[in-house]
């Protein structure tokens, strides 16, 4: 079954916010901020629409602001990521990008902090994340097909850049 994530990016006057959990699962590891969108079966029982062209659901707006006090503002979207693993699902995750109004705070399970543009911690982050957030920061919309061994290592990539997800 594929599993459908979203990201947000948020920029601000040359600045990316990004956000480390503090335990478990990608603990340690900087990125953007992440929500689940509910299962493909669960979605298509529900007649949610899955097509390129669809919105944020609110509630995870709701929860991206409950999370980071910020309140994220025109959020667009601006590209797919598609995970391809040898020993497990798909994962797709839908990128969006916009501004925030708001001030960082750490939770209980995160830490956030602002990066200048030209000081992105890729060595603190994951594999993937510095073959497209580069790309994303420079303006583009894309489209990306990741590949990865039994190791867990990026064995083959495709970027494309699109014109727009409209």
């Amino acid at each position: 079954m594929k599993q459908i994530i979203t990201l947000y990016i948020i920029e601000n006057d040359g600045r990316v916010l990004l956000s480390m959990k503090k335990h478990g699962t990608g603990a340690g590891v900087w990125k953007g901020f992440r929500g689940k969108i509910p299962s493909v079966s669960d979605l298509d029982a529900s007649g949610a629409d899955l097509s390129e062209n669809s919105e944020i659901p609110p509630e995870e707006i709701h929860q991206l602001s409950k999370n980071t006090g910020f309140t994220l503002e025109a959020p667009e979207k601006r590209g797919e990521i598609k995970f391809f693993y040898p020993d497990r699902d798909t994962k797709e995750v839908h990128v969006y990008s916009g501004t925030a109004e708001g001030k960082p705070r750490e939770t209980d399970e995160m830490v956030t902090k602002w990066f200048p543009v030209d000081k992105i911690p890729y060595d603190s982050m994951l594999p993937d994340d510095e073959y497209w957030l580069p790309f994303l920061l420079s303006g583009n919309n894309f489209k990306a097909s990741l590949y990865f061994d039994k190791q867990r290592n990026i064995s083959k990539q495709h970027l494309e850049k699109i014109k727009s997800f409209d």
